[in-house]
């Protein structure tokens, strides 16, 4: 069985443990993180990697240009495409000489004290990293990144360790809150949303929830293949060079507090300064759609809301000033799937107005992609068109429902599988980013399960 990193803690707390009544007496958000990073100095660092040039409003990238709210953003932001090139062989390095899993180790630990702190009705203590922490454990291959590459570094640790991702995320960063989401408004439908009542960031829950999922074709390059036959015979005393989908998600369940995530969500990173000049990262990724009936929420909104409820528990001359904000897929417009992030980055009222944007993937609308899903739902409705006619005829209404349901959700899935040449390289874009994190989490995880773990 795999220990631990910390002896007297225990790791994947039972709910009692957040959730106790002296938790909820947190609701103030007052608690600040020592941000002892105030004399980092952006202009000082002269050996820095430059950034790449600022894109022009009309740049198009895969045969696309930005949609007319893409194009805002880059007339009034300096917005920057962030090749991850650099990133991740600065990560596979620090994965390999044990660097990443000694940051992971200590934002699990740091989730821990918070969580005992909350448990005993004690103010807890930060679990946010500063700038200047980060440039302890990552050392000056990180210092001399430039700001995108910071910022994505941020996001991809928290793809690879879920743990990473709360203590760094909203309701923790740069202050614990209880209740993260007490602003939020209500659902399209005029009620409450679920969000509201939390305790815990709704992203961070969901992916706690999820099951284990580690798709082969995020784990077959590089290390990752041996990397995870090492961790199965570590585990289990047993050794197989291929551990099928079973044992490569067990493995995932053994470390559960550093669960990977493959899915589609979006990560996204601000840079805050406080009011001393101080500097943090937070991280979150987007809120989908699904049956908890929680408000879905675009990885930008669902961190610029965060910051906004931080600034109004704090009074004039202590607000946290938002100096950059970096995104895996680039600020989405107005097209269709879209959520109008451009303009709520470009908004006069936003703290990002003016602000460097950070990118690294496309996320463009394709109007031939719209086209030819159209055409294949039409081409579907005639196919399921007698079975429709049919389905109608039910008498029993909840019959007739479920029927219904099942004859579109076949066709949702035939139309999802048309895509565009651009659109299928967008995916390629995020596919390749994807199988670098697979092989970050198995070199990482090699470094936390010791090889005397299958004898315990």
């Amino acid at each position: 069985m795999l220990p631990p990193p910390n002896p007297g803690a225990h790791h994947s707390p039972e709910p009692m443990d957040v959730d106790g009544p002296e938790h909820h007496t947190q609701h103030d958000a007052d608690h600040d993180v020592h941000m002892s990073d105030a004399e980092h100095d952006h202009d000082a660092d002269h050996d820095r990697r430059p950034l790449p040039d600022r894109e022009d409003p009309h740049q198009q990238r895969l045969g696309l240009e930005p949609d007319a709210e893409q194009q805002a953003l880059r007339d009034h932001s300096p917005v920057h495409r962030i090749d991850l090139d650099h990133v991740h062989d600065q990560m596979h390095h620090w994965a390999e000489d044990g660097r990443l899993s000694n940051l992971m180790e200590e934002s699990h630990q740091r989730l821990q004290a918070e969580r005992a702190a909350l448990k005993e009705g004690e103010q807890p203590p930060p679990t946010a990293f500063t700038h200047q922490e980060l440039e302890h454990h990552l050392g000056d291959e990180f210092r001399r990144m430039n700001d995108g590459e910071r910022m994505a570094v941020v996001a991809t640790l928290a793809r690879v360790s879920s743990d990473y991702h709360e203590s760094q995320g909203v309701g923790h960063n740069p202050n614990h809150d209880s209740q993260p989401y007490a602003d939020s408004g209500n659902r399209a439908d005029g009620t409450p949303d679920p969000a509201k009542a939390s305790d815990r960031p709704v992203s961070a829950q969901s992916r706690e929830d999820a099951k284990p999922n580690f798709p082969p074709k995020y784990r077959k390059e590089g290390d990752a293949p041996s990397d995870i036959a090492t961790l199965h015979e570590r585990l289990t005393g047993k050794s197989k060079a291929k551990p099928n989908a079973d044992e490569v998600h067990s493995i995932v369940n053994a470390i559960g507090r550093h669960k990977p995530d493959f899915s589609g969500k979006n990560y996204a990173v601000v840079e805050v300064t406080d009011h001393k000049g101080n500097t943090t990262y937070i991280v979150d990724s987007s809120v989908p759609a699904d049956r908890s009936g929680v408000t879905p929420r675009h990885s930008e909104r669902h961190l610029l809301d965060w910051v906004e409820r931080q600034n109004s528990l704090k009074p004039d001359g202590q607000k946290y000033t938002v100096a950059s904000l970096y995104t895996e897929r680039e600020p989405c417009g107005s097209g269709q799937g879209h959520a109008h992030c451009s303009r709520l980055l470009d908004s006069h009222t936003s703290p990002t107005h003016g602000k460097p944007v950070y990118y690294s993937t496309t996320y463009r609308t394709d109007p031939e992609g719209l086209e030819a899903r159209s055409e294949e739902r039409e081409k579907q409705r005639k196919k399921y068109a007698s079975q429709i006619e049919k389905a109608n005829q039910i008498q029993d209404e909840g019959k007739r429902r479920e029927q219904l349901k099942s004859i579109s959700k076949t066709i949702n899935n035939a139309v999802k599988k048309v895509e565009s040449d651009a659109e299928k390289q967008m995916t390629g874009e995020m596919d390749r980013h994807l199988r670098v994190v697979g092989q970050l989490w198995a070199k990482s995880m090699t470094h936390i399960v010791p090889p005397q773990a299958s004898s315990q």
